[in-house]
C-alpha cells in the first residue's frame, strides 16, 4: 500500500468537528498518531461504547480520531456496502475514506481499492487500520480532495460517504442532499459521468434524505435504487442510494 499526496488538501470538517476539538485536551490525543483515546470529550463516549460495532478488530490496534468517531460507517453496514460494490477482478474508489470503515471491507471484496482522504493525519490512521485488517496491499491511499483528483481516477464502482454536516442532520424532517451537503451530491455524480470514472455510484446518506430529490439526480438511461440501513439494534440509521450509469462501451472495451 502506498500513501500519495495529491493536490494541496483543503480543510474539510463536519461542522461539529470544531466543537469536538475544543472539548479535547492534549492528553486525550496520541501525539504520534492523532488517534483519540479514552478518556475523552463526553460527546464521544457513546461512540466509544459502540467501538466494536464500528470496528470488530478495534482491540487489535485500530486508531480513530475525533471526526472518525462520529463519521465512521458501522461495520455491518460497511460489509453490506462492500457486497454491493463487489468486483473480484475490479476496482472501487472510496472517495471520502476517513479512517477506513468502508475501505477495509471494500478491499475484501474488490481486487483493488483507491481510497481518497483529504486530511493527511486521518489518511495515516486509515493506512494503519488497513494494516490491522491485513488488506493494505490491495489499497492505494491518496491524500487530497476527491473533487480535485477525480478526473484522473478510473474504477468499476465509485463509493461516496460524503460529510453530512454533523449530527444535527437528525433534527431535520427531510435532508436535502443538494441544499444541505457541500458540495452537493450532484457534484460527485456529475464528475463520475463527465470523466467516466465508474459505471456505478453507491452513496451512503442520512436516513432522512429526500428520496425523490435523490432520484431526480438520475439522468435518462440511468437507474437509482435505495436500501434502508439499520444499526445493530435494528433501528433505521442511514440510506444507501445506488446509481447505475449508462456508459457507452466501445469495441475495444473502453468507456
Amino acid at each position: 500500500m502506498d500513501v500519495h499526496v495529491g493536490c494541496e488538501p483543503r480543510s474539510r470538517r463536519k461542522r461539529a468537528a470544531h466543537s469536538l476539538a475544543s472539548e479535547e485536551t492534549p492528553r486525550l490525543i496520541d501525539e504520534a498518531t492523532g488517534a483519540v483515546r479514552p478518556p475523552f470529550a463526553p460527546c464521544l463516549a457513546a461512540y466509544y461504547a459502540r467501538r466494536f460495532e464500528l470496528f470488530s478488530r478495534y482491540d487489535a490496534g485500530v486508531r480513530v480520531d475525533a471526526t472518525g468517531w462520529f463519521s465512521v460507517t458501522p461495520e455491518q453496514i460497511a460489509i453490506a456496502h462492500a457486497a454491493t460494490c463487489a468486483a473480484p477482478a475490479g476496482v472501487a474508489i472510496d472517495a471520502f475514506a476517513g479512517v477506513g470503515g468502508n475501505t477495509v471491507h471494500l478491499a475484501e471484496r474488490c481486487a483493488h481499492v483507491i481510497a481518497v482522504e483529504i486530511d493527511a493525519g486521518r489518511a495515516e490512521l486509515l493506512a494503519h487500520n488497513l494494516r490491522v485488517y491485513g488488506i493494505s496491499r490491495r489499497v492505494d491511499v491518496l491524500v487530497g480532495s476527491f473533487y480535485e483528483l477525480a478526473r484522473g481516477l478510473r474504477a468499476d464502482t465509485l463509493f461516496l460517504s460524503p460529510p453530512w454536516g454533523g449530527p444535527g442532520y437528525r433534527r431535520d424532517r427531510a435532508f436535502d442532499v443538494e441544499a444541505q451537503m457541500s458540495p452537493p451530491l450532484s457534484a460527485a455524480l456529475e464528475l463520475a459521468r463527465t470523466h467516466r470514472i465508474a459505471r456505478r455510484c453507491v452513496a451512503f446518506l442520512p436516513r432522512n434524505s429526500d428520496r425523490k430529490r435523490i432520484a431526480s439526480l438520475a439522468r435518462a438511461g440511468e437507474s437509482c435504487s435505495f436500501r434502508a440501513e439499520v444499526d445493530a439494534r435494528g433501528r433505521p440509521c442511514a440510506l444507501t442510494a445506488v446509481f447505475d450509469f449508462e456508459m457507452v462501451v466501445g469495441q475495444d472495451g473502453t468507456r
